[in-house]
């Protein structure tokens, strides 16, 4: 195997997203005697469901094609909800997907890439910036944007990123995004890396059309 080339992350990638839900939980139960604590409770609930979803998919086998702006939306509630619980900030984010847009294979796998890109975008912005998502065909193929208004990418390592281990964060990340590309690759598509010369990163998710 070239040292360019990712192994197998699939029950690594999957603890990974499990344990962003976990987190989720986690922060919303040390806050649940607050006076706000409905919203903390539904939020608690959603997450549940939220992993519930993640591991079924270990098991489930795909039954028709996935909608792009739901499993979007989906992936969208999951990080506001992070977002306001451990930056106090209502992160936002913006989808704006064709409905013709219905992607191959499971649907918890593309809401797991759309949350993986979600929360590279939160953490580059730190909770408090915005990240348009978008889904258009194009021909005989898909054209999926994730464009954050974060600092962007360095030149070092833009290349890299989607590789495993490979993280602005040091040791603390480097998994969601090659999570990203596995499971994109698996479903013969292809991700690609840029900054914008507005600001911010943009991820580029081009899939054959169903």
């Amino acid at each position: 195997m070239s040292p360019d080339t990712d192994r197998d992350i699939t029950l690594e990638g999957l603890v990974h997203d499990l344990n962003n839900v976990l987190q989720t939980i986690s922060e919303a139960a040390e806050l649940i005697d607050a006076p706000d604590g409905d919203e903390i409770a539904a939020t608690i609930r959603r997450s549940v469901e939220r992993g519930r979803r993640i591991t079924g998919s270990i098991v489930r086998k795909a039954r028709a094609p996935v909608c792009a702006q739901e499993s979007m939306e989906w992936a969208a509630g999951f990080v506001r909800d992070l977002a306001k619980l451990v930056h106090s900030a209502r992160f936002q984010v913006t989808v704006d997907a064709e409905p013709e847009v219905l992607l191959p294979g499971e649907a918890s796998d593309w809401e797991r890439v759309f949350m993986n890109l979600f929360l590279n975008a939160m953490q580059a912005t730190k909770g408090a910036g915005k990240v348009v998502a978008r889904a258009r065909r194009e021909g005989d193929q898909y054209a999926i944007s994730v464009a954050d208004n974060g600092p962007g990418i360095p030149e070092e390592i833009i290349g890299k990123v989607l590789r495993s281990r490979v993280s602005t964060r040091g040791a603390q990340g480097g998994l969601g995004l090659s999570i990203v590309n596995s499971i994109v690759r698996g479903h013969l598509g292809s991700v690609e890396v840029q900054n914008q010369s507005s600001g911010g990163a943009l991820f580029l998710i081009r899939l054959p059309a169903c």
